[in-house]
């Protein structure tokens, strides 16, 4: 099955890649014509230049790859030491870890095209726990392109197979107390317009689905639909309204869990230094759960919002975020209040070398029968730091120390820890740069 949908996907690539070809030619083309176009009431020489100029152009089109196109390979090495490898609260097991990730990526823009594509592998190996090697893979394609200065449509699609225990503790807090494997589709499409000098209006449809290869864990489908407009009041002040509709299907059919949500906010840059963005509302949740003897249903409204306060001065950036909202817990039958406090620091000391520092702080909590037939209750912390040197612009060494811990409130409060050291060698180039 890996290899069907590995063949699928360059299959896919091969398909879209003529006509990501097509559209920069189609662009460029339809720049000529319009130009040709202006000139048609001008005098005989500048008729005559613009067909010379015209005729260099056609011919760069047909070249346009060497002018617009990037094509960047990666490859990086990361070596590391796990004390804490199934993030178990008892009978702990520690390793060393091998990672290989090559990496190839293409990105063409003009001013009407943004488009991509990228995969990349992460081979890793356990010296010791060899049943937990395994070939991650991720896949990426995005399109954005502007019908006229004021309207542009996107779309973008991604596949992921993923198995590593941490690997939505960044953005969710959720840790898997085993190397299950997980494949996440999901695709894409926007719209953006700008009515006028002052306001924009904003359209998003986007599909996902999570599939476990355990049944310990529950697949996952949503779709998620939003609306907002923006309103630019100044050079530094904008303010905002959105509104979306979100629709989790789990355990095919089992759940179904219906947001309904709305918010307004403000973003404000006091200087050149810091701004601040805020953004609060209400989530109204529906969940249906078919379970024996009798069906169970619950709603109720609750706050939504985000904070998020960022400074950017000399050689330092650093973000504070503070968010709320009801989301589902990939893996499980349920959803669940999700309040999350991230801070993130980076200071380059010279240009070579630089240093960060990350903290996040998760709460996922829900009551029996509030959003599942059983309650989710889970604390999670995690801190990160290094350095980093880069020898150039493609090429640079950095080590890193991470500390994660789960509290598990439903279970008598026991929880999990790991540490983790590692070493990431990284190198990639830019072709037609």
């Amino acid at each position: 099955m890996t290899v069907k949908r590995i063949t699928t996907i360059i299959l896919g690539a091969i398909v879209l890649l003529p006509l990501f070809v097509q559209a920069g030619y189609a662009a460029d083309i339809a720049a000529v014509k319009e130009e040709e176009s202006a000139m048609s009431i001008a005098s005989p020489e500048s008729k005559r230049e613009s067909r010379e100029k015209s005729g260099r152009k056609s011919s760069f089109a047909s070249t346009w790859w060497a002018d617009d196109l990037k094509v960047i390979p990666s490859v990086s090495i990361k070596e590391s030491f796990n004390d804490n490898v199934y993030f178990t609260t008892t009978n702990r097991k520690s390793d060393w870890i091998s990672i290989v990730s090559p990496g190839l990526e293409l990105i063409r823009k003009t001013e009407r095209i943004d488009a991509g594509i990228s995969a990349r592998f992460n081979g890793i190996y356990y010296i010791d726990q060899h049943e937990l090697n395994s070939v991650d893979q991720f896949y990426r394609g995005k399109l954005r392109y502007a019908l006229t200065e004021k309207l542009a449509l996107g779309a973008d699609a991604g596949f992921a197979r993923d198995s590593q225990a941490t690997r939505e503790i960044d953005t969710t807090g959720i840790i898997f107390p085993i190397a299950v494997i997980r494949e996440r589709k999901n695709f894409g499409l926007t719209g953006d317009w700008r009515i006028n000098e002052t306001t924009a209006a904003g359209m998003s449809y986007s599909y996902g689905k999570d599939r476990y290869d355990s049944v310990s864990f529950t697949n996952l489908e949503s779709q998620v639909v939003g609306l907002n407009f923006t309103n630019y009041f100044n050079e530094r002040t904008q303010g905002r309204v959105n509104f979306g509709y979100a629709n989790y299907n789990m355990a095919d059919s089992i759940e179904i869990a219906d947001n309904y949500s709305g918010t307004i906010g403000v973003s404000r840059d006091f200087s050149n230094i810091w701004s601040v963005q805020i953004d609060t509302g209400t989530v109204y949740t529906h969940t249906s759960i078919h379970a024996l003897p009798q069906d169970i249903t619950s709603e109720g409204w609750g706050p939504m919002g985000q904070l998020t306060v960022a400074g950017k001065y000399e050689m330092t950036n650093l973000n504070l975020t503070l968010s709320r909202s009801v989301m589902p817990v990939s893996g499980t039958t349920g959803a669940a209040n999700r309040t999350s406090l991230a801070f993130d620091i980076r200071h380059r000391f010279t240009y070579e070398l630089s240093g960060y520092l990350t903290a996040s702080y998760f709460i996922n909590k829900s009551d029996p029968g509030q959003f599942s037939t059983a309650g989710i209750d889970q604390k999670t912390i995690q801190i990160s730091m290094g350095p980093r040197y880069n020898f150039d612009k493609d090429m640079y060494l950095m080590a890193t120390y991470t500390y994660s811990r789960v509290d598990y409130g439903q279970t008598n409060n026991t929880y999990a820890d790991q540490h983790l050291v590692m070493l990431t060698f990284n190198i990639q180039h830019t072709f037609w740069e």
